[in-house]
């Protein structure tokens, strides 16, 4: 395998170093080669059979048919890889010098009777699974007549099927099909994956018959671009199903149709459509005149910056009358529909979206805004009743009063379509033309100027004014002459003047920052003092409004103190910071029994002669010794001066009484245990003031009682005294 595969690179190494030029020429009287233009082959079939991938044929002028007998299913067949080319002269040595339009070279179907269409080529020209890097450019084809079974009646003039190829400044003229594509026939199995069809600057002119008598895609991509579509006559004139054509920058118009479902179809079975640029005029139709994309499976469609205008139709049905009828998914914006005659210029089967159009009329089942029916003033529009006309001698460009000018969206207006049908480059004013013409302004002489200095302090401000015109457009969203700003940044105007010309102007603004901020404790305790330090990414001089002049103070006194930061661009700030001396009240001490209680709820310290008390922080404290207390109170970092001293005397304790009852522990939290009762004997727990508190019978002689009920202090127990917790 691994040998086999070296050789196929080797052969395909050395086809493409023997690509080359074959020539051919039908007037030629050499030997018949196809190596230069003297010995050029006089048959274009003799050239296509030499060919291999890469190669180029070059086709001097004439009329070239694919057979000399009468077998209409001898056509030219496209080899793939190849590249034809027509128009030249026959004297040429660059491709660039050719001109296809004086040089008319012609492929021709007509290889019977002479003017007789019934015995001409199925396909002039057929391609059957070519590559993408296959070209045919710069021929007219002609005279095709699919008119038969079996796949003799698609593409009259090209028949493309399963194949991805280029096709360009071609013209394709009077072929005829009973079917599909009287013109070009492109098929594939669905999906762009089964080919991409790229026609460019071809005209599709006078073709006859069938499902797209000018362009049958089905099952592929197609790429159309400047392509003129005119006069046809059939079903459809172009037809799209079970794949997505993009047409952008093409003429649609003078085509009539009938029996079909109108000018142009998109059908259900996965066709979709994406149009940019585009005129569609002047057609007729007894269904849809201009487009009709039926509904199809969530497949999203636009039509963009394109123009309906002149089109007639005489279908008697509200929904197929239109000249545009819409799928629910279809993107409808920045186009111009007027001008047509028929009962409805857009009808949808469902709600598409409808962004910045100009309607004739009502629109019928849409959703969007923006939308206008003012008339559009084209420069020169055909009656649309005199249908079916090309645009000849017509002119679907805007005046210059149009209220289509500047009145689009530019959202809807996107790479690589930014080119209008006349390939002027898109939003050529402040915003995009409505319709497929943008109007490219004169050149105004623009400026801006500013009242005051344009470089300033943070909290300044500056106006800047554009020269006089009609309209503006700041950079910042502002539409009037003078606009006021602080902010940094570069502002550019658009204006157009009073003569409608167009111009831009930019003006840099610079900002100076000045910023300080104020760090520190504000809260002073009595006879203390606390540091302010500003701080300021700018400023190198700070003064404060006690007189100070460094970065960090300190202070002693309550009080606002106001700080101002000059910068390097002499620009100044200032911040302030109030601090406040906080007094913290000298607490009262309360006392009963051994009990003794702070006034202040929280933030006590109890001190037993001059000395701290470990963990005696609470609102009370139980008194086990004698001596003198004190209370000592701490608010927001502050003390205060310590209480009047409260004298106590702790009396001793007897943990036996008379009775012969011990308690223990003593002093208790949570139980005691009383030994030295008798059962059934009546236990009694009362106050120093002889309240009694609790009051239970002895179950043994080791009787256990719970006190977490009680309130610390001194307790007598039938006597004994004991102290809670």
């Amino acid at each position: 395998m691994r040998k086999l595969a070296i050789v196929l690179a080797l052969c395909a190494v050395m086809l493409q170093a023997h690509a080359t030029i074959i020539y051919v020429n039908q007037n030629a009287t050499g030997a018949n080669t196809g190596t230069s233009w003297i010995n050029a082959y006089t048959s274009l079939q003799s050239g296509i059979s030499a060919t291999v991938t890469g190669d180029q044929i070059w086709v001097a002028a004439g009329t070239y048919k694919p057979t000399a007998t009468t077998n209409r299913s001898i056509y030219f067949v496209m080899p793939s890889g190849v590249s034809i080319y027509g128009g030249f002269a026959g004297t040429e040595t660059l491709l660039s010098q050719r001109d296809w339009v004086a040089n008319s070279t012609v492929l021709s179907g007509d290889i019977g009777t002479t003017g007789y269409a019934y015995d001409n080529s199925y396909h002039v020209v057929y391609a059957y699974s070519v590559t993408s890097n296959t070209r045919l450019d710069g021929f007219t084809i002609r005279d095709g007549y699919a008119r038969d079974i079996s796949y003799n009646y698609y593409g009259g003039g090209l028949y493309i099927a399963n194949s991805s190829m280029t096709v360009a400044n071609c013209i394709f003229t009077n072929n005829s099909t009973n079917s599909a594509g009287a013109a070009i026939a492109q098929t594939g199995s669905g999906g762009p994956t089964t080919g991409i069809l790229n026609l460019s600057n071809c005209s599709l002119v006078y073709n006859t018959g069938g499902t797209g008598a000018a362009l049958y895609l089905r099952g592929t991509q197609s790429n159309i671009t400047h392509c003129n579509i005119s006069d046809n006559n059939g079903s459809e004139v172009v037809y799209i199903s079970d794949g997505t054509a993009n047409i952008d920058r093409c003429v649609i118009s003078g085509n009539n149709t009938s029996g079909g479902y109108g000018t142009m179809f998109v059908e259900n079975l996965g066709g979709a459509i994406n149009m940019y640029n585009s005129l569609v005029a002047g057609n007729l139709s007894d269904n849809t005149s201009g487009l009709e994309i039926r509904p199809d499976d969530a497949l999203t469609q636009r039509i963009w910056n394109c123009t309906f205008a002149g089109n007639k139709s005489t279908g008697t049905s509200t929904a197929y009358n239109a000249t545009v009828v819409l799928s629910t998914y279809t993107n409808m914006s920045n186009c111009i529909v007027y001008g047509n005659y028929n009962g409805k210029s857009v009808w949808s089967y469902s709600y598409g979206e409808m962004y910045n159009n100009v309607i004739e009329g009502s629109p019928t089942n849409n959703t969007g805004a923006n939308n206008t029916a003012t008339d559009p003033l084209f420069v020169h529009a055909g009656n649309a009743s005199l249908a079916p006309f090309d645009t000849t001698g017509l002119n679907y460009q805007l005046t210059a009063a149009s209220p289509a000018l500047n009145n689009g969206d530019n959202t809807y207006t996107t790479s690589p379509y930014l080119l209008d049908l006349l390939d002027s480059t898109r939003i050529s004013g402040i915003t995009v033309d409505r319709g497929c013409y943008e109007h490219q302004y004169c050149a105004a002489t623009v400026a801006i100027t500013p009242s005051g200095a344009t470089s300033f302090c943070q909290g300044g401000l500056v106006s800047l004014s554009a020269s006089t015109g009609s309209s503006y457009a700041w950079s910042n969203g502002a539409s009037a002459q003078t606009t006021a700003v602080n902010v940094q940044g570069t502002y550019t105007v658009t204006v157009i003047d009073g003569n409608g010309c167009f111009g831009t102007a930019s003006q840099a603004v610079t900002v100076y920052p000045a910023s300080v901020q104020i760090s520190g404790n504000t809260v002073l305790c009595p006879n203390s003092s606390t540091t302010l330090t500003a701080s300021s990414p700018d400023g190198n001089i700070y003064q404060w409004s006690n007189s100070q002049s460094a970065a960090a103070v300190t202070v002693t006194q309550g009080g606002t103190y106001t700080v101002t930061v000059t910068t390097l661009n002499s620009c100044t700030a200032t911040a302030s910071s109030v601090v406040t001396i906080h007094n913290t009240a000298t607490p009262v001490i309360s006392q009963s029994g051994n009990v003794l209680t702070s006034s202040a709820s929280a933030g006590n310290q109890w001190y037993l002669n001059g000395t701290a008390i470990n963990g005696a922080t609470g609102h009370t404290y139980t008194a086990t010794q004698s001596g003198t207390y004190t209370v000592v109170v701490t608010e927001s970092g502050c003390t205060s001066d310590a209480s009047a001293a409260q004298n106590v005397i702790v009396a001793g304790i007897s943990t036996i009484a008379p009775e012969g009852i011990s308690i223990y522990p003593n002093p208790a939290t949570n139980m005691i245990m009383v030994t030295g009762m008798h059962i059934n004997t009546p236990i009694e727990i009362t106050d120093l003031r002889g309240k009694v508190v609790l009051h239970l019978k002895a179950t043994s002689e080791n009787q256990s009682v719970n006190i977490e009920g009680l309130a610390p202090g001194m307790y007598l127990l039938n006597g004994a005294k004991f102290i809670k917790e």
